[in-house]
């Protein structure tokens, strides 16, 4: 029964939060609306994307019902070994965290971020938001890590500084030694 009433609340909370994205997206593509071409294309882009993805989660919420978390999986039988690894005999290198401590650590990461981009700016600070989010996200592979952080950083710089011809925060720690 309480598989059932957990099941439910996900999907409650799941379309509230969908519901909330949805209307901040409709919102901020008003928004940018009255921008410069150039720099409404990339907002645009995310928007329409996030959009997309919301209205994809919205379908397959009503459509497909969801399975019970890591945390119900206790209750349904399977080993401890397939709720560790996800499958049975199968390592990974993951860490499956509870939902709350996700959402936790990714808020607490976001504010991270902004005084990382304060200090050092927004390029650095990207690294470090990435590397931090993946590893809080439960990913524990450091060269793919490092790797993904380093093309995730590298594909912003050319998004916007190269394309769009941005100017992006440099931070006051770099701002002084680059004087």
């Amino acid at each position: 029964m309480s598989i059932i009433k957990n099941i439910f609340h996900r999907i409650f909370a799941e379309g509230i939060f969908n519901l909330i994205l949805l209307l901040m997206s409709i919102f901020l593509l008003m928004q940018v609306a009255g921008y410069a071409p150039m720099a409404r294309a990339f907002p645009r882009l995310v928007l329409v994307m996030i959009l997309l993805l919301v209205i994809m989660d919205f379908v397959r919420g009503f459509l497909k019902p969801r399975k019970p978390d890591i945390a119900d999986a206790g209750q349904s039988g399977e080993s401890e070994e397939s709720r560790a690894t996800g499958h049975e005999g199968e390592s990974v290198d993951k860490v499956q965290p509870t939902s709350k401590a996700l959402v936790c650590a990714v808020f607490l990461l976001m504010f991270v971020f902004l005084a990382f981009m304060y200090l050092l700016g927004f390029i650095l600070g990207s690294f470090i938001f990435v590397l931090a989010s993946s590893w809080a996200l439960g990913y524990r592979h450091i060269k793919r890590l490092i790797l993904s952080s380093i093309a995730v950083t590298c594909f912003l710089y050319i998004i916007f500084i190269l394309i769009m011809s941005s100017r992006l925060p440099r931070g006051l720690i770099m701002e002084h030694i680059l004087r």
